[in-house]
């Protein structure tokens, strides 16, 4: 995991998730954010992590997975526009769920 500079809050007020938003709670949204490059099959959170942040996935895919005794169950698949993150990541409770990681 690489980190990158772009314009956080320009990135995420355009996202159709956020544009009801205010300038204020963008702004607090922001705070919880960064900006990083990652490769194929990296790891952005696995499962049981404390993650507090806000991940908006701006190109690519990122599959949600649950951990299993035979290997990673996918749940899902985000692409580029979706966000990841909930009030729990943000509060530092664990990632419960999911391990989340590019595809």
């Amino acid at each position: 995991m690489t980190s990158t500079t772009i314009d956080l809050f320009t990135e995420m007020k355009s996202n159709p998730y956020i544009t009801g938003l205010t300038d204020d709670e963008v702004n607090i949204i922001t705070k919880f954010s960064h900006a990083y490059m990652i490769e194929k099959d990296e790891y952005i959170i696995r499962e049981g992590d404390i993650e507090p942040s806000v991940i908006l996935i701006k190109t690519g895919s990122v599959g949600l997975y649950k951990e299993k005794v035979e290997g990673e169950q996918l749940l899902r698949v985000l692409k580029g526009g979706d966000i990841i993150g909930d009030l729990a990541q943000i509060e530092g409770e664990k990632c419960a769920t999911t391990s989340i990681k590019t595809r």
